[in-house]
């Protein structure tokens, strides 16, 4: 994450000198030149304050006069979203979060969530786990401030440089995209032998092999890795268009059992009608107990389904004579 000092003029700085505000909305002392008032509204911008020409002012998503004054006294200021590439989890990629978690809803689990931004994936995991400890590490003060008024605990700071003497159980994260390898790689190192990191992440790791994602390949090797491709402009609400997967690493041995048909020497089992609208899921895990009961299990809690061949259907009712409760599929 390069955080870039951005340093503001002679003329900027007296404009936002003479600002006020009130009810949350801060005013301009005068007219603006187009060039001037560019100037000082991008530095509004950096702290959320955004130009409403309805009451003639800048409406603030939180009490600035800190930073504000911060900046007026060193004369430069950071955008934070720019940064750090804020772009919040939307509820429509957590829910696919269900289907690399491996953990019961009143599981007594540690769930940190790097690069936490106003915590939306913590939101998410408190009512998926209501028993769990939750931590956050987050580096834009004003984040961490919202963060603590949750009640979660928090380190502000960068992610990278975050190594704790406690290890965790779980880390679900969505990280900045031109620093996601580097941050998942850092996120492995800091979980429990037997631990899950799931994570958003460019989907480059697909079908690049250059630069980062050469490390990223190096890395995988040997470990227990599943991934599906989110949908097209999954993150439009956030402000990107990046095309993005999710993944999910278990470290060391992997607790759970899982069933496995043997296809052309290989254990896997094939299911080849999968549609492409389907995300491009290449590997997932099909719930026998939801499958029994007529229940969409693919993938899990996606409130998605697929039609299994009956060939599969049949393969997952031999496996019930065992008491697993899971199969492991690939396409």
């Amino acid at each position: 994450m390069k955080k870039m000092e951005r340093k503001i003029d002679l003329k900027t700085k007296s404009v936002l000198e003479k600002c006020w505000i009130r009810d949350n909305i801060l005013f301009l002392p005068e007219q603006l030149t187009p060039e001037l008032y560019k100037k000082v509204n991008q530095v509004l911008a950096a702290l959320d304050a955004k130009w409403d020409k309805r009451i003639g002012g800048h409406k603030l998503a939180y009490d600035i006069s800190q930073e504000l004054g911060q900046i007026l006294k060193t004369g430069v200021y950071y955008d934070w979203r720019k940064d750090t590439q804020y772009y919040p989890t939307p509820k429509d990629v957590l829910r696919f979060t269900d289907y690399f978690i491996p953990y019961e809803y009143d599981a007594h689990i540690k769930i940190l969530e790097p690069s936490a931004g106003e915590g939306a994936i913590l939101d998410f995991l408190k009512d998926e786990f209501p028993n769990a400890e939750l931590s956050a590490v987050e580096i834009n003060p004003k984040h961490v401030s919202k963060l603590k008024k949750k009640g979660y605990a928090v380190t502000c700071g960068n992610f990278l440089e975050y190594n704790p003497d406690l290890r965790f159980d779980l880390i679900v994260m969505n990280p900045p995209f031109e620093e996601g390898v580097q941050h998942i790689m850092h996120a492995y190192s800091l979980l429990k032998v037997g631990g899950t990191v799931v994570s958003v992440i460019d989907s480059g790791i697909y079908f690049r092999t250059d630069g980062k994602y050469r490390e990223w390949n190096q890395f995988i090797k040997g470990k227990y890795i599943s991934s599906i491709k989110l949908p097209k402009n999954a993150f439009k609400e956030s402000g990107t268009n990046v095309n993005t997967a999710m993944i999910g690493l278990t470290k060391g041995k992997v607790q759970m059992r899982y069933f496995y048909y043997n296809f052309n020497g290989k254990h896997i089992v094939e299911i080849s009608n999968i549609p492409d609208s389907l995300y491009g899921i290449t590997t997932a895990v099909v719930d026998v107990e939801r499958f029994l009961k007529g229940e969409n299990c693919f993938p899990c809690g996606s409130g998605n389904d697929i039609q299994l061949s009956q060939q599969m259907r049949e393969e997952i009712l031999k496996l019930l004579e065992d008491s697993k409760k899971t199969v492991q599929t690939a396409a």
